[in-house]
């Protein structure tokens, strides 16, 4: 008996072996419509809630890429803003023929408009090919001297927006490669007048567990008061970052040492690692 789609049948087999495994990973973290909202705590009191940021400081995006026995990539660029305000829209990529990452922010942070920074970086790597690659990604929209702001008496501040955050791999790690994502947002903020100041991390990360793929999203406030009678400063202080890695393996038998497996790193670590990395690339360019 002849079965007239057995060639083709066949032939769809050979080519699904013969297709080489991908071990591509990916991650990204965006922080979207930021924007905040004044509320007046004592509204019969003749002072309309307000406030006013620094005006000037340094912000920055940086985007590097690496590919083994090739010379990284990394593009990094810079923006003067009158305070979150007047902030001049910034956009870097980086890019080997294997590996990209991209950084964004745009958008101007205010009561009737909204703030965004994004960042996300992928590897794209046959699962055959023994090959460590690399890709980090990073934005921050205020310099450390320069996030302040300063409130009317009795005005709370309420400042929110919309988080979303993936990582994922398509195959787990195995004796070839360690595959690593990650991704991080830290903000730090005040309080209120008195000192009081809140440090929050959010995180994504792939390393170990066998999981392919972890995703979050959701809405997150940041709220600042001044309960007194007098003007109150406060300040906040945002750093978005993606990363991802693959390290290769030993092949069985092969005497050659063993690439160390990395330790999860902080989000502080990571995202400072950036601002260096952006920090050293501005001051060759004006050299």
């Amino acid at each position: 008996m002849q079965y007239p789609f057995m060639g083709p049948a066949l032939a769809v087999l050979v080519l699904v072996i013969a297709t080489p495994a991908r071990a591509d990973i990916s991650a990204h973290a965006r922080l979207g419509n930021l924007r905040y909202r004044l509320v007046d705590l004592r509204p019969n009191d003749g002072i309309a809630p307000g406030i006013t940021f620094t005006r000037g400081g340094d912000s920055y995006v940086s985007a590097v890429a690496s590919e083994e026995e090739k010379p990284f990539n990394l593009v990094d660029g810079e923006s003067r803003y009158d305070g979150y305000v007047g902030f001049k829209p910034m956009g870097v990529t980086a890019q080997t023929p294997s590996v990209q990452a991209m950084a964004r922010m745009s958008g101007q942070l205010g009561a009737g408009s909204t703030f965004n920074i994004a960042t996300r970086g992928s590897i794209l790597n046959d699962a055959s090919v023994q090959e460590s690659r690399s890709f980090q990604a990073g934005a921050s929209p205020a310099g450390q001297s320069d996030r302040w702001y300063e409130v009317t008496p009795y005005t709370k501040v309420i400042f929110s927006g919309f988080l979303d955050m993936d990582v994922r791999r398509n195959l787990p790690n195995t004796d070839k490669f360690l595959q690593i994502a990650r991704t991080r947002m830290v903000v730090e903020h005040s309080l209120s007048p008195n000192n009081e100041v809140a440090y929050l991390e959010y995180g994504l990360e792939l390393v170990y567990e066998p999981d392919t793929h972890k995703s979050w999203s959701g809405r997150e406030t940041f709220v600042y008061e001044n309960a007194s009678g007098r003007p109150g400063s406060g300040y906040i202080s945002i750093q978005v970052g993606s990363e991802g890695e693959i390290f290769r393996r030993l092949n069985v038998g092969s005497s050659a040492p063993a690439a160390p497996v990395p330790e999860p790193a902080s989000a502080a670590l990571m995202l400072c690692g950036l601002g260096v990395v952006a920090g050293v690339a501005r001051r060759a360019r004006r050299r």
